[in-house]
């Protein structure tokens, strides 16, 4: 069967556990922890001898097969989990799989962990949803993050804004895994109640796609300083101009898409991915001071200057202080 994410948390939080699961999606700090939630309730002793896990390609399938038939050992349970490791996408394994899987022990639970379900053999799919349970674990919502982000602050007593907790969801990009990272150390670094804006400036890493982010902002708001303040900043850190270049053409073509569809009369934020969705007002805001044509230029730009760093023609950063300058112009 098909369950969502609540779906699943409560059949685990009342002990009905499967024998077989599919787990798959973007949000891997979920669904790795809805793995242990599992493993919490299905193998509490001799880990060693009833726990097993196979990470990649390379996994034998055999040896897979004969975890699976092999009774516990001093356990009444078992588990295996199998990440990426391409079965359910081998044909040469379908028909084997199709055998083990309609007849699992009683005793062994099975998880596999994949990318997508896009890849996975048609019939396998089928027959996972009929015996067992299938999720995805999609990237969380922002609404969902700060709820999460609440809890968690909560639970030590603190605190933040609504507006606090946006700004630092965005610079997790959209991401639990980071989040969970850099909550921690807020809450670690902070005496204060209320955590705000200053320690997250102070103590979050920023990655450099949000950097890159606010600085195509500023050139497009025409504020040279800060711009090249971050500029200044790439080279020390000796960031690859044609990622910048990358991610400059990314965000203006994605405020063009906006001005677009905007012009339709449609919803862009609709057509964002899930963990972009943070960037809607930033580029709902662009989109309507910005000059379409300019934008086709500077996108054009990017494109250009890009093969020319790549072909050995310019400098990286002299190609890319030549595209600042144009988009400052």
């Amino acid at each position: 069967m098909k369950l969502t994410i609540p779906e699943l948390k409560k059949t685990i939080q009342n002990n009905d556990i499967a024998n077989l699961y599919l787990f798959y999606g973007e949000e891997k700090y979920l669904l790795n922890n809805y793995v242990s939630n599992i493993k919490d309730k299905t193998v509490t002793d001799f880990l060693e001898f009833n726990y097993f896990e196979f990470t990649d390609e390379t996994a034998d399938y055999e040896q897979f097969a004969s975890y699976v038939l092999s009774y516990p050992q001093m356990s009444d349970k078992k588990m295996i989990v199998l990440k990426n490791c391409g079965f359910l996408q081998n044909a040469v394994f379908k028909d084997l799989l199709s055998e083990l899987l309609s007849d699992l022990p009683s005793y062994a639970v099975v998880i596999f962990v994949e990318q997508t379900a896009g890849k996975i053999k048609k019939e396998l799919l089928s027959l996972i949803e009929d015996k067992g349970v299938v999720t995805e674990f999609e990237k969380q919502s922002p609404e969902n993050l700060r709820a999460w982000v609440n809890r968690k602050f909560a639970l030590e007593n603190k605190k933040m804004t609504i507006e606090d907790m946006n700004y630092l969801i965005s610079l997790c990009s959209c991401s639990l895994e980071k989040l969970e990272v850099e909550c921690s150390k807020l809450i670690a670094g902070t005496e204060e109640e209320v955590i705000s804006k200053k320690y997250i400036d102070a103590l979050v890493t920023v990655p450099v796609e949000y950097k890159v982010f606010t600085m195509a902002d500023y050139l497009l708001n025409k504020n040279s300083n800060e711009a090249y303040s971050l500029l200044h900043e790439f080279k020390v850190n000796k960031e690859q101009p044609t990622e910048i270049l990358a991610i400059i053409y990314s965000s203006i073509s994605e405020i063009l898409m906006f001005k677009t569809l905007m012009s339709l009369g449609k919803n862009p934020e609709l057509y964002l991915p899930q963990n972009r969705k943070w960037l809607g007002k930033k580029y709902r805001f662009q989109a309507t001071k910005q000059d379409g044509k300019k934008l086709r230029e500077v996108m054009k730009m990017c494109f250009d200057y890009d093969e020319k760093i790549k072909t050995g023609l310019i400098d990286g950063y002299t190609a890319l202080e030549v595209v600042m300058a144009s988009m400052l112009d």
